[in-house]
């Protein structure tokens, strides 16, 4: 029966009525009706989109797609689609299947033409292009994707769409720990990294922000280390600033600790000193003693008196500086504080034996 067809005898039903029962029996007889259909009609959505999300998990085991929930923590009131909380379990890293519009050539073009002008034979070097040029060609007109690709992609569609919908109200980022994706108001987050960044004992507001002073200090020093021979042409392009960016400072939940306490992460992707920081912790790799540390450590040579930094970021469109400690995600910081926990045991066991003839037996340091 169509659904016009029914409300014709719908309509015919309630004028029959109209003409034997009183308006207020009528009345009470149409809203209890109308609770009825309410009811009749949550319960077979609620059915239907049972049977929806066990179409949806079949599809997936068949297509050998496994949703480990423990891998997405939801942080919110939101109910978020089993597909949507799949993949965004699987993290930042996974790469999703290369379409026509998603493949980049002119960033593969320019990434391997840096490898062909390592070949000094011109020859070698045309060659090289065009073959490259064939298989970009080939590969473009000949991309297919099988069944689980096509359901990623859907499903990676869909999942911006959701997201979209909730942009204002939600953020998602990763765990401190474990390799897991958190979603969590946006509000409690803001409010959370601003209470990190109250304790006037570790950072403090500046004015203005310094990148454009640091890139010009930056590319001043390597040029006078270009200039005294310590590093070739190609080191100074590497170490060279262009378009340095400030410092992000971002929040990881530690989910595995009460009230979802965030650990600060300093994001020093092409800030002003990236470049020569790296250059500057290899160098001082080489101070990290080998009596201490049971992973990847080299012997202890000197004692590093004093290490400056530009421990600066900005967050919530303010700049601050850091006071006190090293910023997790500055490159130099895992080096400096090896060498500074090196320097630290030295002195404490040599005091410990000479004064309170404590001989310690066994003594290691692991960097969390």
């Amino acid at each position: 029966m169509s659904i016009r067809t029914s409300k014709t005898h719908l309509h015919h039903a309630q004028q029959q009525l109209k003409h034997s029962i009183s308006k207020i029996e009528l009345d009470c007889f149409i809203c209890k009706q109308d609770c009825l259909g309410q009811r009749i009609k949550k319960e077979r959505e609620t059915i239907q989109t049972s049977k929806l999300e066990r179409l949806k998990y079949q599809q997936m085991q068949k297509l050998g797609i496994d949703l480990n929930n423990d891998w997405f923590v939801n942080k919110t009131d939101i109910d978020f689609p089993v597909e949507t909380k799949w993949l965004l379990s699987l993290g930042r890293k996974f790469t999703l299947p290369t379409t026509k519009t998603s493949f980049p050539p002119i960033r593969m073009i320019a990434e391997i033409e840096q490898i062909i002008q390592q070949e000094k034979d011109d020859r070698v070097k045309e060659i090289a292009r065009c073959k490259l040029s064939n298989n970009i060609i080939q590969f473009k007109r000949n991309i297919r994707h099988n069944s689980a690709e096509k359901f990623i992609l859907e499903t990676f569609n869909k999942t911006k769409t959701f997201l979209k919908s909730h942009k204002d109200d939600i953020i998602l980022t990763d765990a401190d720990k474990g390799n897991k994706t958190v979603v969590m108001y946006k509000e409690d987050y803001t409010e959370k990294m601003n209470k990190l960044l109250d304790d006037k004992n570790t950072y403090k507001i500046v004015r203005n922000d310094p990148t454009n002073a640091l890139q010009r200090k930056n590319n001043t020093l390597v040029d006078e280390l270009y200039k005294s021979k310590i590093i070739d042409y190609r080191g100074k392009q590497q170490l060279v600033c262009t378009a340095a960016i400030a410092p992000r400072l971002y929040g990881l939940p530690k989910i595995h600790k009460p009230d979802l306490p965030l650990r600060p992460i300093c994001s020093s992707i092409n800030v002003p000193c990236y470049g020569l920081s790296k250059y500057v912790g290899k160098i001082l790799s080489n101070l990290i003693s080998e009596e201490y540390n049971i992973k990847n450590a080299f012997r202890l040579k000197d004692k590093l008196d004093k290490v400056k930094d530009n421990n600066y970021f900005a967050c919530n469109e303010k700049f601050y500086i850091q006071t006190f400690g090293m910023p997790m995600g500055n490159p130099l910081s895992p080096t400096i504080a090896d060498i500074i926990m090196d320097d630290l045991l030295n002195a404490t066991l040599i005091e410990l034996k000479e004064i309170y003839k404590i001989d310690i037996q066994f003594i290691v340091k692991y960097v969390d």
